[in-house]
């Protein structure tokens, strides 16, 4: 999914550190990623972004029918834009 847009808990984009220096560098990629194309320390001309960093917990696997779930429907290729099939 795009993270210029909000998402569900579920759905939302996330990057996982394990430490301090971790936090700092995906913080700098936001930035970066915010930055990119246009604003360049404009804040009115910034790309919001939704991208939570948290620390590292268990990572769960889903349940077998949940896994390439696109990919087991009919015609799901996987490419998706804001709800449109592309």
């Amino acid at each position: 999914h795009n993270p210029q847009y909000p998402q569900k808990s579920q759905y939302r984009s996330a990057i996982w550190v394990k430490n301090e220096s971790e936090r700092t560098f995906a913080m700098a990629q936001i930035e970066r990623m915010k930055n990119q194309h246009h604003g360049f320390g404009d804040p009115e001309k910034q790309r919001k972004m939704y991208v939570d960093v948290e620390e590292v917990a268990p990572f769960y696997r889903a349940e077998e029918y949940h896994q390439d779930y696109l990919k087991k429907r009919k015609g799901g290729s996987g490419s998706w834009s804001r709800g449109k099939k592309r």
